[in-house]
């Protein structure tokens, strides 16, 4: 694990709502899609949103080999990085498809923010984005000078141009880690004593410590809409646990739960959906918490792929899981589909049709109710549908134009072609 990796992971419930009993099922299969890398290994994951479009970052050979962010759509598309940047990483992305993360170079200490939307890439300032909400307002950290000549690290928000900076609970580094739509910024601060570090709310501009499993230091690293908020914490014994704390709009802790561990001690929780479904990495082994149960899901994939899933960093409300892990040995990036390899012949008719630069793509199976599939266009542009009780799914593009080529990704033979002019 590098630094810049280091300093996201370092840095018995009573009246627990519906939410903390997540939806997805216990012993569900999952198709594995290996996102490729941008030319040489490793790559990683780092964010997936709800049409299951992936960031992250991976090598690339150029002059010299180098990191640069990626959009992963049905194909992995190197992003680059902003001019006089030799590296990138991208960290998060949006509903509009907004992505951000650092342009940065190795041994300075602020990296260039940097929003990759439609094609642009566009400076936000000095500083490390690491989340975004709707309305692209960012969360992240930059380094400050304390004015003795130490460098501190200071929890920010961008919105509109504007860098705010975000307080601490006492002590002189903070560090903000995700935002969700209301515009709730989790992450984590130091205390008075600077020795702990504390998961830490800001609702506006006042933050609010949310404490512990009954250890010394915590750190939160993802919430939802709902207000519940994951990451780890300092257990009683010691040893670090993955938490799922609800939270109200006051800023207190409600519930706290303990998600446990898979058998070696320690585990982190990384990011979770609507359905309160977490993931993170237990023991050097990606996880799933759902129903109060904690899955290897090394135990839900096929044992023939020869991947080993070490880190679950992602899930969205469909229940697709983006994350890192090994296959012939090399690091590569994942997607998890939830459902077990599709019956090709199943699907009946894929249909396309394109009005206005509106296409939309329909198909007619007798797939099982919530199976997943994944239709592209031209080889990228990746989108999802789940099949109904009645066996269909559509799905739509916008502002198309020319020859269309429409598969379906888990069964590549099932394509049309259609054009819109």
């Amino acid at each position: 694990m590098n630094t810049r990796e280091k300093k996201w992971i370092s840095a018995a419930v009573a009246g627990v709502s519906a939410m903390m009993t997540a939806s997805t099922p216990a012993d569900v299969l999952y198709r594995i899609t290996d996102l490729g890398t941008l030319g040489t290994s490793p790559s990683r994951a780092w964010g997936i949103d709800e049409v299951g479009r992936i960031v992250g970052e991976s090598s690339v050979r150029l002059d010299e080999e180098h990191l640069h962010g990626f959009l992963w759509n049905g194909a992995i598309v190197d992003l680059g990085a902003q001019p006089g940047w030799p590296h990138s990483i991208a960290f998060a992305l949006n509903k509009a498809g907004q992505v951000v993360g650092p342009s940065f170079r190795l041994g300075d200490m602020n990296d260039a923010a940097t929003r990759w939307a439609e094609g642009v890439i566009e400076p936000l300032g000095a500083f490390t984005p690491r989340a975004l909400n709707s309305d692209c307002v960012v969360a992240g950290v930059r380094y400050v000078d304390d004015g003795a000549g130490l460098w501190m690290e200071q929890a920010v928000r961008w919105e509109n141009g504007a860098l705010t900076p975000l307080p601490t609970l006492g002590g002189q580094n903070a560090w903000a880690a995700a935002i969700n739509d209301a515009g709730w910024v989790v992450g984590a601060s130091q205390m008075p004593d600077e020795a702990t570090v504390r998961a830490a709310l800001w609702l506006d501009n006042a933050v609010f410590d949310l404490g512990t499993l009954g250890g010394d230091s915590s750190q939160a690293l993802a919430v939802n809409a709902s207000g519940y908020v994951v990451g780890w914490s300092d257990a009683a014994d010691g040893t670090q646990h993955a938490f799922l704390f609800e939270v109200d709009s006051g800023g207190n802790v409600t519930a706290r739960r303990d998600l446990g561990e898979l058998g070696g001690g320690t585990s982190y929780a990384f990011s979770l959906n609507a359905s309160g479904d977490v993931v993170g990495s237990s023991d050097d082994a990606a996880f799933l918490w759902t129903m109060g149960e904690m899955i290897d899901l090394n135990t839900r994939i096929d044992p023939l792929s020869g991947w080993t899933l070490k880190d679950a960093v992602a899930i969205n409300d469909a229940g697709q899981i983006a994350g890192r892990g090994t296959v012939e040995g090399e690091f590569h990036a994942y997607l998890l589909t939830p459902g077990d390899s599709v019956d090709c012949t199943r699907i009946r008719k894929l249909t396309a049709r394109c009005v206005d630069g509106k296409l939309t793509a329909k198909v007619v199976s007798s797939l099982p109710e919530g199976t997943v599939l994944t239709l592209t266009r031209n080889g990228g542009d990746a989108k999802t549908l789940t099949i109904n009780a009645r066996g269909r799914g559509k799905v739509k593009w916008t502002k198309q134009s020319g020859s269309q080529m429409v598969r379906v990704v888990e069964c590549p033979e099932t394509a049309t072609p259609v054009s819109c002019l």
